[in-house]
């Protein structure tokens, strides 16, 4: 299998240039890609989850979106790493990043350092035998700190960890999105104009 990154760079009509591809390595299983930009950076790194190994690769770009220094992040000795986002989780104004690891049922925060690595990470157990399949982040109240929402594929649920100060999470609160439901997918937005974010989810057990 190709088990690479690939990026289809923009023309300025809009149209696409031919493939340019990264290889993640053999057995890799790239899942999951987002971008991530450091507050004193230019260049976006891309940021891609590697289900068959347990990590997080960050590709850094060097020159004219040429992408080098591939730097991978473990999040747990088990495989599984799926979902990611991205987000300001420690109120520093650099993107951090967080990843759903379903062989551990985790939710793992990897903060960005000032220089723009990725180092320190705070791992937040979802439940046993939840299996993470996504992850989305939010601000579901009214304070200044970023929520985080997982999708639980064989709990049949979602949690919710509500933002804290210097990057801390509350335990995760689960909220049952109907027997045999198996979400897949969660988005987050203000459905009914009532000023309140909602989560929407996509069960693939009920088509629904």
């Amino acid at each position: 299998a190709n088990e690479v990154v690939v990026i289809l760079y923009a023309y300025t009509n809009g149209s696409l240039q031919p493939e340019r591809s990264y290889p993640t390595g053999f057995g890799s299983n790239p899942y999951a890609v987002t971008t991530v930009q450091s507050k004193n950076k230019t260049e976006v790194d891309i940021v891609v989850t590697l289900s068959g190994t347990g990590y997080v690769a960050v590709l850094t770009e060097y020159d004219a979106a040429e992408f080098q220094n591939e730097t991978r992040c473990l999040t747990d000795e088990s495989p599984q790493s799926y979902s990611v986002t991205v987000g300001d989780f420690n109120g520093d104004r650099h993107l951090d990043i967080a990843v759903v690891n379903s062989g551990t049922d985790e939710l793992i925060i990897i903060f960005n350092s000032s220089n723009g690595t990725f180092e320190r990470q705070i791992q937040y157990f979802i439940g046993f035998n939840a299996f993470p399949a996504y992850v989305t982040t939010e601000h579901l109240n009214r304070d200044s700190y970023l929520d985080i929402v997982t999708v639980n594929w064989k709990y049949n649920s979602i949690s919710v960890l509500m933002g804290q100060n210097n990057g801390i999470f509350s335990i995760a609160k689960m909220y049952s999105t109907g027997l045999g439901s198996y979400p897949m997918v969660a988005a987050i937005g203000d459905i009914n104009n009532d000023n309140r974010s909602d989560i929407i989810i996509a069960n693939s057990g009920l088509d629904s």
